[in-house]
Formats: C-alpha cells, structure tokens, sequence
C-alpha cells in the first residue's frame, strides 16, 4: 500500500525537526541499530549505482533497485526474528547529527520514490494512465527465481527472487487525499491536485461527491 509512503516522509520531517531542535542523543535497541545501519548501508550503495529507473519502470524493477530492496527487505525481517519474543536489552546510542544526517538521506530517497511512482502512474477501465494522480497501491510480480533449499509447513520448495515487475492498478481517492498531507504548505500544488482529482474517473458527476476508487472493472 503505497499511501504508508506519504505517511513515512511525514513521519521523518517530525524526526527531522526533533533531532535538529534538541539536539540530543538518540538511544535506540542494539538490534534496531544494526539494521538502521544496514539500511544505510544499501542505500549508500543504490546512490552510488547512478541508476536511471526511467529506462525499465514499470516493465521490470532496475537491478539496483532490486539489490537494494533485496538488502533492506532481509534487513527488515532479520530486525523481525531477532526481537520476536525479546530486546536483549543492549543499546546503540546515536548522535543528534547523525540522526539528522540519516533521517535526510531516508527522506531524499522517499521523495524519489514518490516522484519514481508518479512517473509509471496508475491504468484501469478509462485511465491511460496520465492523470498525475498519486497511486494508492502497486504489487510486484517475481519474473525471475532460483530454488533454495528451504521448504515450506507443507513441504513444498522456497525460491529467491532474482528479479521483479511493477503491476499497477486503478485509482483510489485515498492516494491523493494521503498526498496532499505531503503537500499542504504549498497551495499551487494543492489546488492543481484537486483539479486532477476532480477532473478525474474518482469523481461521481452525477452525485457531486467522489467514489472510493476508480472504475475497477477489468480487476480479478
């Protein structure tokens, strides 16, 4: 669900601002440490790809971007089984500029996702996809695997994905709406969303209000 994305670049402006009025220390889980700091690690190796996701969005995902979601997402759930039943209680203390120094180079990469999913858009029943309206959900399609050796409860093989494609679907009024938190200090962009919105397949003529989503025909 991509509206959390809107959410996340919010979340860390508020960190952002924090860290940089206080200026203190940020104490955080040793196991939180060390996956912020491999977190930081893949991103730092993305910027330095020099990647143009232009050139293979939406058919496929860029190899550097899927190392770097290959990276975080094992990251992420590394983070998940090391603290499922407990915290060692350990510590990583982090400097107020270090946080800061972070929480800019998250929030650059967030904004370029943002600006990556305007870029592919959305399609359905009627939308060609140029509407400039933010999407509210994608889905990734594995077009390349390789067989490890784990099994499933049911015995049945586990595979690595090598390679993934960006499916993309209909409108939903709440990709905008969670949107233009993002944008509500600028009132330029503000009304051209709602032009866009209003001009939209989201908008019900007939009864002057919005529909939830988009036409959803043609959707299994």
């Amino acid at each position: 669900m991509f509206c959390r994305t809107y959410e996340l670049l919010l979340l860390l402006q508020y960190v952002k601002k924090t860290v940089d009025t206080y200026k203190r220390d940020v104490v955080v889980p040793e196991e939180l440490g060390v996956m912020l700091e491999t977190v930081n690690s893949a991103l730092m190796t993305l910027d330095e790809s020099n990647y143009e996701d232009e050139e293979a969005l939406p058919q496929g995902v860029p190899k550097p971007l899927f190392e770097y979601w290959d990276v975080v997402a094992a990251a992420r759930e590394s983070y998940r089984n090391d603290v499922q039943y407990y915290f060692s209680g350990n510590t990583t203390t982090l400097s107020a500029e270090t946080v800061g120094d972070m929480v800019d180079i998250w929030m650059k990469e967030v904004e370029k996702g943002i600006l990556r999913a305007f870029y592919f858009a959305t399609k359905g029943h009627g939308d060609d996809g140029t509407s400039g309206i933010p999407a509210c959900f994608f889905s990734y399609d594995v077009t390349d695997w390789k067989k490890n050796k784990g099994k499933t409860d049911k015995g049945l093989p586990l595979v690595n994905a090598l390679a993934m494609k960006v499916r993309v679907f209909p409108l939903f009024l709440e990709g905008p709406v969670r949107y233009m938190k993002t944008i509500q200090d600028d009132q330029e962009k503000m009304l051209d969303m709602y032009n866009r919105v209003l001009g939209s397949g989201l908008r019900d003529t007939k009864l002057g209000m919005y529909f939830l989503s988009a036409s959803l025909k043609g959707q299994s």
